[in-house]
């Protein structure tokens, strides 16, 4: 089923949220004030989940990301995410989590270093099939080969070199 859905927020994990007929639709990589056509990929309880076939009206808060294999490998949700609207998104789904899940009312600041946007993440799972070395491509098994990963320091990106060296089939972290 392909369905047109206009993204109105963002869900603890990246996924942009919409609706389809007063159901909910989780859509990876979808950026509220998107309008995308999406591939329904399954329902449960309903709720929808769905694949970006076309991003027919882009968010104003899209961006090139700064990754060659973004949205083929699984490591991130938020590239394309413009700054400062990833921050307040980010904002959002924290103070959500406060009231909605530990019923405290609470607004949290934000500071951020603009550069530590890209290189900040310490710690990793890295796979490796035997032929590929890097992230599971989002939601399978599959693993997606990467020679760095942006958002990870320096070191853990030259530990991924020397893992390269070494044929440990499985995943390192």
């Amino acid at each position: 089923m392909v369905e047109t859905v206009e993204i109105a927020s963002v869900a603890h994990g990246g996924h942009g949220v919409g609706r389809i007929e007063g159901r909910v639709c989780f859509v990876p990589y979808a950026l509220p004030g998107d309008t995308v056509r999406v591939h329904i990929e399954r329902e449960s309880k309903g709720v929808l989940w769905g694949r970006i076939d076309e991003v027919l009206t882009p968010s104003p808060d899209r961006c090139e990301a700064a990754c060659p294999v973004f949205q083929w490998c699984g490591g991130c949700s938020w590239l394309h995410f413009t700054y400062p609207a990833q921050a307040w998104a980010k904002q959002r789904i924290v103070q959500d989590c406060l009231e909605r899940i530990a019923g405290i009312e609470a607004g949290p600041d934000w500071a951020e270093d603009a550069a530590l946007r890209l290189g900040y993440r310490t710690r990793a799972e890295f796979q490796y099939d035997g032929e590929h070395r890097g992230f599971h491509a989002l939601g399978t098994r599959r693993v997606v080969d990467i020679e760095r990963c942006p958002l990870c320091h320096d070191k853990l990106n030259a530990a991924l070199s020397l893992l390269r060296e070494v044929a440990y089939k499985g995943p390192v972290e």
